[in-house]
């Protein structure tokens, strides 16, 4: 074997050498590049616990059964007047008058009742608007607090209903629409989220 050759030989081994090094060094930098799979943190939370028992449902319960008993004030006095026209009907011999004062009654009912249904309208329109603005703020205090509490997902819990009390469809109906089977109370942030919510409801009224 002549040094030349000797030398090509040589060159070829080392080349192959090098590739292999090479093609196992990139098969570690693609494993190391693939991504690790990790556990995913779930908890839950109860919302209608946390609309029921949050401060802010609290004060705003208070504050709609006094605008109730001040609309239901309103309507008894509403009701008194017409009363006390029909009772002054009775009373009035001349016909002329008498149907004057029916025509002043028929148009005093028609206002209040076009009345009481605004004020019904009002009161389910802003019963609409707070359930719509507590739910946003549970879902941006939920995120705040999942992140905070390192939770990736959080669903929806709710107490286990009294299947005995349910005929079969409503049996299907609630099985089917319940979305946590079984949880740990480790992960149940309802209290957590309860507290950071009137917490944020305290510093509001501060403000």
């Amino acid at each position: 074997m002549t040094r030349q050759r000797t030398i090509t030989i040589c060159l070829l081994a080392a080349a192959v050498l090098a590739m292999g090094y090479v093609g196992f060094g990139l098969q570690r930098i693609e494993a190391q590049a693939q991504p690790v799979a990790g556990k995913t943190a779930v908890a839950v939370v109860n919302i209608n616990d946390l609309i029921a028992k949050s401060q802010k449902n609290v004060d705003y319960q208070a504050a709609l059964k006094k605008r109730r008993a001040e609309l239901q004030a309103a309507a008894e006095k509403k009701q008194n007047a017409i009363n006390v026209m029909r009772q002054d009907l009775d009373v009035i011999p001349n016909a002329v008058e008498r149907q004057k004062k029916e025509s002043e009654i028929i148009k005093a009912m028609a206002e209040y009742r076009a009345w009481n249904q605004i004020q019904q309208q009002f009161l389910v329109r802003d019963q609409q608007t707070f359930l719509v603005d507590i739910y946003s703020e549970i879902g941006t205090t939920v995120e705040a607090v999942a992140k905070r509490e390192g939770y990736d997902v959080v669903l929806l819990d709710a107490p286990t209903p009294d299947f005995e009390k349910l005929n079969p469809e409503q049996l299907v109906q609630v099985i089917g629409g319940r979305q946590v089977i079984y949880r740990s109370e480790r992960v149940d942030l309802t209290k957590v989220v309860l507290e950071q919510m009137n917490l944020n409801h305290l510093n509001r009224g501060k403000n």
